[in-house]
């Protein structure tokens, strides 16, 4: 395995014991944190610098939780705690807003509330996306995360769906998941727009690649029961519309933010492997973690668009 393999194979342990695995707070600007703003304009890819934050007036402000292990005390336990954090905001060309003069009752919150236009959102590159149903163990654990990342606290009736990812592509390894997404429909107090808020609620992971290396990942994230070899991984996507200039209300914009974190703890022995410093690591998986949003936000949302210019004509 070469040290590259063995770097991507670290950087990949998204649990290496589930009774172990620790999420901690996210801080303004980590080291870790790589964000990036991009118009899609349907050609693939996105590019143009970003902010810290996102940027374009669209970008997620995370909340942090107040029952977070502390990396600091977790290290003195002997564990090492690695942050990888990729956030992107993406905006469409732009699109009229439907005639109020129209009877035929169209209109843009009546598009997003169209389940099958919402799914679009989820489907990226390959990823099916398919209803379950709620349960209290759910539900709970999306009012955790809601709390966690900053989301709107789910209601009793609001969607769950699952969603199965064409995964996470590092060198010499490849991360499926199946995750299971709360879908909430809010409007926007300040703007009166709708907006889709999608909120990681579980996540499990298989990996797909040489023998070898699946041995080695499959061993390190070894537990004694499933449940604990779920990822710790924290998600939330925004969707909405705004004005795509001040000076003409008519045309919109669909503008959507994302932020993904995941958070390995292990055993701090392993550091001595690292091939790289602790924070080149860390660097190293946000630039995958960005790759992933951006491999899925860009065309997702240019679907969406399509779907919405087909609804008002």
């Amino acid at each position: 395995m070469t040290n590259r393999q063995g770097l991507s194979l670290l950087v990949t342990l998204l649990a290496i014991n589930g009774r172990e695995i620790h999420a901690f707070s996210h801080q303004p600007q980590p080291v870790s944190q790589l964000s990036r703003e991009h118009r899609y304009n349907g050609g693939g890819g996105g590019g143009g610098g970003g902010g810290g934050g996102g940027g374009g007036g669209g970008a997620l402000s995370l909340a942090s939780t107040d029952d977070i292990t502390d990396a600091g005390t977790a290290e003195k336990k002997g564990v090492a705690l690695l942050k990888f954090v990729g956030e992107a905001t993406t905006i469409t060309d732009p699109v009229p807003l439907p005639s109020q003069a129209s009877d035929d009752g169209k209109s843009l919150a009546a598009f997003f509330s169209i389940d099958s236009h919402r799914d679009l959102l989820m489907r990226g590159t390959g990823n099916t996306v398919e209803p379950m149903e709620a349960n209290k163990e759910l539900m709970e654990r999306w009012i955790t995360e809601a709390k966690r990342v900053g989301a709107v606290r789910p209601d009793e009736g609001d969607p769950l769906l699952q969603v199965t990812t064409s995964g996470i592509q590092f060198p010499g390894l490849k991360i499926l998941s199946v995750a299971t997404i709360g879908a909430k429909l809010i409007v926007d107090d300040d703007s009166g727009y709708p907006v889709h808020e999608f909120t990681l609620v579980k996540d499990t992971i298989k990996a797909e690649g040489p023998r070898p290396i699946r041995f080695i990942f499959n061993k390190l994230t070894a537990t004694r029961d499933e449940e604990a070899k779920e990822q710790t991984t924290h998600s939330l996507t925004r969707t909405t519309a705004k004005p795509a200039d001040s000076d003409d209300q008519m045309m919109i914009v669909f503008i959507s933010s994302s932020y993904l974190e995941v958070d390995v703890s292990f055993p701090k022995v392993l550091l001595r492997i690292l091939p790289v410093s602790k924070e080149k690591a860390e660097e190293q998986g946000s630039q995958s973690i960005l790759k992933t949003i951006e491999k899925d936000s860009g065309p997702a949302l240019e679907s969406f668009k399509d779907a919405y210019l087909k609804y008002i004509r």
